[in-house]
């Protein structure tokens, strides 16, 4: 059985704000808090699998934390810390 997340939305731009990546209000959070690589995707303003993977290698973007059967998934936890030392280098 496949780990389904729920949505997520990028609530600001990038070097706008504080960015976050919280849970749609009308879904209900697994307790794992785990993102596919597309919602990751969708949320990072719908960049593509090249870019993502470009970003990682390039802007130290973190690699997936647990990888099952060729399917990423990131902690949300580790996406907002990324966006959050982005943002805190940007402003310096």
């Amino acid at each position: 059985m496949p780990i389904e997340t729920a949505p997520i939305a990028l609530t600001t731009a990038l070097g706008s704000g504080t960015s976050e990546i919280e849970p749609s209000p009308n879904t209900a959070t697994m307790s794992f808090d785990l993102l596919t690589a597309p919602a990751v995707k969708t949320a990072l303003g719908g960049i593509s699998e090249m870019t993502l993977w470009r970003w990682t290698k390039t802007l130290g973007f973190p690699a997936p934390d647990l990888i099952i059967a060729r399917r990423k998934f990131w902690r949300r936890r580790t996406i907002q810390t990324w966006l959050a030392e982005r943002e805190s280098r940007k402003a310096e």
